[in-house]
């Protein structure tokens, strides 16, 4: 504890990263889970589709973390992590299922990285980079372990599992109530340093309404400038992961190459780290510039990559270190530009921009296949394009706010 009585960064970086580890898993597992309870249930993908509208409930959990703080927001979220997976492991029939199934989307939501990146955003100023990559572990590196490691066996039994896992719901509502805190009470002790971006105090922004800092221009227009950046980013890398079976088919089927999804994503999580640091030490511009060209030299890789020599496990990574770099950097550049009293709601908006990447990219450049076999030369002008433009666009976005311009402060 700090002399002030709030519990230590460090003490809460690893609440979070350990709420965020934990909600993964809960998650990946299930996932992984759905063909057993198919088969026991006989239930079609549309029942299990109904239940994925659980995860709307980011409308209502997005909101709260800005009125109320992202404390009490996680810890019902554990709550709901507890009570679905329970009513999962006890399900006597599909209504049962489908209740547990719905509430287990929700739990994501309460649990999930908007809600983590507000309470983030708030007591992180000065390393805000760092803590946001790191946050990519939980929800990128979980599930690229599980889809390496654990393949669920027909007739295997799966009802112990969500039952062991519902404690690790009652920990994590135990950690938000004993262990977190929504708001730091020494924020002035964080502030921003020589070389890095110049970041507001974020009590100075939760001291505006709700009502008067949601009228705020630059508020949207960040919304709508790094969603849209972001957005080619995601296209990129879906399409990426569309033509990973090509690059495992074209290299042969050694068990190794089943590897390479796993380590495309575990470069982008490093690029994504990486990348919050050095931002955080020396500021945007020349942290952005320096993203894109690591970036696009990476995608100058892809016909080895696809080549099948010793040089493709490497050549894959960089991939996916170049693509995280750049999406990552643009998430910052959003959240400080955005601010943190309506942070959950911006969001909301942001994600639904990025999410058009994968919506809108791929369709269009789906047809560039090179003849159907995979990526080659035409490819690396595609997604170097794309992060050009992301780039470009992101560079024209609104800077981070700080004391002059901001919206004034009123009292509650």
């Amino acid at each position: 504890m700090t002399m002030s009585g709030t519990p230590s960064r460090l003490r809460i970086a690893s609440a979070i990263l350990i709420v965020s580890l934990l909600a993964a898993g809960m998650g990946t597992v299930w996932t992984r889970m759905v063909p057993l309870i198919r088969d026991e249930f006989d239930l079609s993908l549309t029942l299990f589709s109904i239940m994925t509208l659980g995860g709307a409930a980011a409308l209502v959990a997005a909101p709260l973390a800005d009125a109320k703080g992202a404390r009490p927001v996680i810890a019902v979220g554990g709550v709901l992590w507890a009570a679905s997976l329970f009513l999962l492991a006890a399900a006597p029939n599909a209504a049962f299922l489908m209740v547990g199934g719905f509430l287990w989307h929700a739990a994501g939501a309460f649990t999930g990285v908007i809600v983590l990146r507000v309470l983030a955003a708030n007591w992180f100023v000065r390393w805000r980079g760092t803590m946001l990559g790191l946050l990519l572990v939980g929800p990128e590196v979980v599930p690229l372990l599980a889809r390496a490691f654990y393949t669920p066996q027909p007739g295997e039994p799966w009802r112990l599992i969500p039952g062991v896992l519902a404690l690790a719901g009652v920990a994590v509502a135990a950690i938000a109530i004993l262990y977190l805190r929504s708001y730091p009470e020494d924020e002035q002790e964080e502030g921003t340093h020589a070389g890095g971006p110049v970041r507001r105090s974020p009590r100075r922004e939760r001291d505006t309404r709700f009502v008067v800092y949601s009228r705020d221009r630059h508020v949207w227009v960040a919304v709508v400038v790094f969603g849209l950046a972001a957005a080619l980013v995601q296209g990129v890398w879906v399409m990426l992961a569309f033509y990973m079976p090509t690059f495992v088919t074209r290299l042969g089927t050694d068990p190794v190459l089943s590897f390479f999804p796993t380590v495309i994503g575990l470069g982008r999580v490093a690029g994504g780290i990486a990348i919050g640091i050095a931002a955080d030490l020396l500021g945007y511009r020349r942290t952005l510039i320096a993203a894109v060209v690591v970036a696009v030299g990476s995608f100058a890789l892809l016909p080895v990559a696809a080549s099948g020599d010793a040089w493709s496990m490497l050549a894959v990574a960089a991939l996916g270190f170049g693509v995280g770099a750049v999406g990552q950097l643009i998430l910052l550049r959003f959240v400080d530009a955005a601010g943190v009293r309506i942070l959950g709601t911006a969001s909301l908006g942001y994600g639904f921009l990025q999410g058009l990447g994968s919506a809108v990219i791929l369709p269009i450049f789906g047809g560039l296949q090179d003849g159907g076999t995979g990526p080659g030369v035409a490819w690396v002008g595609v997604f170097a394009g794309l992060l050009i433009a992301a780039t470009a666009i992101a560079m024209r976005g609104p800077g981070p706010r700080v004391e002059e311009g901001a919206v004034e402060a009123v009292s509650r």
